[in-house]
């Protein structure tokens, strides 16, 4: 046998072992064992979700008995599921496109303000007044958080209805 031929040997054994591995990686994808791949790429490492663990984060954040929402650094509602909406009483689609302010009380604005500042740096949590479409203030619990997407700062909040845990007529403070 050439040396020529040896080497060719060589390229078509390492080259069927990585047909075999490519082939055991997307089995592993067709048959749901796979939530993720990470592709190196030129600005690093990335992440790309496949549809199940997708469908399976949505299903867990629209099950959740709070109201998730995530917001531009506009201030502008990115999503929101169906309970922070319910708690609005506004269809999904009048929250999400709209300034979070818009359902924020006057006397919670500074409030909001600074949760937000804290968001930035860390983990921000506080009291504060919603308006629903009625008008009507429901006190809520509202942490939150930013991260940075594609250089954009989106800021992920979670807000409890305090509504049941209020004595009538009590006010969330400012």
């Amino acid at each position: 046998m050439t040396d020529d031929t040896k080497v060719l040997r060589g390229r078509i054994e390492e080259l069927e072992s990585q047909l075999e591995e490519s082939q055991q990686a997307l089995e592993a994808i067709r048959s749901g064992e796979v939530e993720s791949l990470v592709v190196e790429g030129p600005n690093g490492p990335r992440i790309y979700s496949l549809e199940w663990s997708i469908y399976s984060f949505r299903v867990l954040v629209e099950a959740i008995s709070e109201g998730a929402l995530t917001m531009g650094e506009d201030g502008v509602v990115l999503y929101c599921n169906s309970r922070f909406a319910k708690m609005l009483l506004a269809p999904l689609e009048k929250v999400m496109g709209n300034p979070l302010r818009r359902w924020v009380s006057e006397r919670s604005q500074p409030a909001m303000d600074e949760l937000l500042r804290q968001a930035i740096t860390g983990d921000g949590r506080t009291e504060i007044a919603l308006l629903n479409t009625g008008g009507r203030e429901v006190p809520a619990y509202l942490s939150a958080s930013s991260i940075q997407d594609n250089g954009a700062r989106v800021f992920c909040l979670v807000a409890t209805d305090l509504t049941d845990l209020r004595p009538a007529g009590a006010h969330a403070p400012g």
